[in-house]
């Protein structure tokens, strides 16, 4: 039986940026994954941006996440030899003066210039609406999700460090002090199952809500190249003239399916953005792990030792994924505090008598 440092439980953007992290730390690992075509991983438009916009407010933790994301991924592009991630020019367009207002004057304030700008692009054409004039974000960029998760996949299995399987088993039994699966053995265990942490009997008590997302992708050959947002992004994809538009948010409707409703949403912001003549290609359905307290979810099993978790990323999970990955994984090597907004304890009195039962059947030594 092999024997590992860590066995890694899920292969999307979080799993494939923990293996890329515990390489960094020089520990060994094996990754076992079940592929997922619905997650959100493989459907994510993959957007950094470091901006609420809708109180034009920084996101969480945006000034430590976001250059600790941008250098990780452009160390992860060297190392993948792969351009999975470029940085986008992002323009918001003002819905008011209010808006126009409130952006400017936040473009001198020290604590906000480091993302916000009001430098005006020379558009090449005169489609778009700006009543109100646009401001710039900085420091963006877009993660081609898919393509990520592709490379990572093909990096690892080169390595022998990845395990695909139809019938992967969530919750991995502990026999004598060690994780053991398929061959593979490991004293610690990370899961990064997305929403498929609802069926592992050991952190299923962990609030994690689906979150419905539709994404429209079009041809349009009259849209600048720029990431634009108003109340809806407009996506500028590898293909010339491709886009994605999106994204819809929804925690009522858990169908795979596409819905017009969805697409007459987005179709409806897309046109008061401008006049583009343009032809729809597809609709594509994922579903987001967020939590009510829109903070991610990573540590440690409450009696299951060395068994963790790195959960609930939601829908800006390209910018926190690298720098939770690393808090985790510093605190598993060298007892560092996990950020304390994120910390899974937060959610203890939620634990049920059957995970601990279950825990405790898994723990055999």
């Amino acid at each position: 039986m092999s024997e590992k440092d860590f066995i890694v439980v899920g292969q999307g953007l979080a799993g494939s940026i923990v293996a890329l992290t515990l390489e960094k730390y020089k520990k060994s690992f094996v990754v076992l994954d079940q592929p997922n075509e619905k997650s959100s991983s493989n459907i994510a438009a993959g957007i950094l941006n470091p901006i609420s916009f809708k109180r034009c407010i920084h996101s969480w933790k945006a000034s430590v996440l976001n250059p600790y994301s941008l250098s990780f991924y452009k160390e992860t592009n060297q190392k993948l030899n792969a351009q999975n991630f470029i940085p986008l020019d992002v323009i918001r367009i003002f819905s008011s003066y209010e808006e126009q207002n409130n952006w400017i004057s936040k473009t001198s304030d020290s604590r906000f210039n480091l993302f916000l700008g009001d430098e005006q692009f020379n558009f090449t054409n005169k489609n778009l609406n700006l009543p109100y004039g646009y401001g710039n974000v900085k420091s963006c960029g877009r993660l081609a999700v898919k393509d990520f998760i592709k490379s990572c996949s093909k990096y690892m299995k080169a390595k022998g460090a990845l395990v695909k399987s139809d019938t992967m088993v969530s919750a991995i039994p502990k026999i004598k002090g060690m994780y053991q699966l398929g061959g593979y053995k490991a004293k610690n265990i990370i899961y990064c199952e997305g929403l498929e942490l609802k069926n592992n009997p050991l952190f299923n008590y962990l609030p994690i809500i689906p979150n419905k997302g539709e994404l429209l992708k079009v041809n349009c050959n009259t849209l600048p190249q720029k990431l634009i947002s108003k109340g809806i992004f407009i996506l500028p994809e590898k293909n010339k003239n491709t886009f994605l538009i999106g994204s819809t948010y929804s925690h009522e409707d858990l169908t795979n399916l596409p819905t017009k409703v969805a697409k007459e949403d987005l179709l409806s912001k897309f046109n008061a953005i401008g006049d583009f003549n343009h032809e729809i290609l597809n609709q594509v359905v994922g579903f987001r792990p967020t939590t009510k307290d829109r903070r991610p979810m990573i540590g440690e099993h409450p009696i299951l030792k060395k068994s963790y978790v790195l959960n609930g990323l939601g829908s800006k999970g390209v910018m926190t994924a690298p720098w939770l990955a690393n808090n985790l994984i510093r605190h598993i090597l060298f007892k560092e505090p996990i950020d304390k907004e994120a910390d899974v304890v937060r959610h203890e009195k939620m634990i049920k008598q059957e995970n601990l039962d279950f825990a405790s059947f898994l723990c055999n030594s």
